[in-house]
């Protein structure tokens, strides 16, 4: 996935098998994949972010959607899911502005507190918003 995605790929790591291994070992990370169904369809493993747990907040390394995903507005319950399951107060997501990756920084724009150097402080309030509005007719799954 890492390596096919461009559309909403936050920061282009293009990760391989070597790394996914190497960042296994790293207790402060998390790669989590997540599953989507809704009452039409199971679309599968469609998402993944690499979190990253900082001393004093969480830090989305790599956020990653699967092209068959884009314009469901998924991308605020994976990060609303991920907030509540890490019980998250303080969220950064590292990005690179590419010109494939315009969704991506569309997205983030929509839920930043404020743009830094190359990361995006998220307003969790926001996400929580906007996802109260749907979230009980999608099920997702982490992985």
């Amino acid at each position: 996935m890492s390596n096919k995605t461009n559309q909403f790929n936050a920061n282009y790591l293009r990760l391989n098998s070597a790394n996914l291994k190497k960042y296994q070992k790293d207790k402060n990370l998390n790669l989590i994949t997540f599953s989507v169904s809704d009452k039409y369809s199971n679309s599968g493993i469609i998402a993944a972010i690499m979190l990253e747990k900082k001393d004093s907040f969480f830090q989305i390394n790599e956020l990653l959607i699967s092209c068959r995903a884009l314009g469901r507005n998924l991308e605020y319950l994976f990060i609303s899911q991920i907030i509540k399951k890490f019980s998250i107060k303080d969220l950064r997501i590292c990005y690179l502005k590419t010109k494939r990756n315009e969704p991506f920084i569309k997205f983030a724009e929509k839920i930043k507190l404020k743009k830094e150097n190359k990361s995006y402080l998220i307003d969790i309030n926001t996400i929580n918003k906007i996802v109260s509005k749907y979230e009980k007719f999608v099920k997702i799954k982490i992985n």
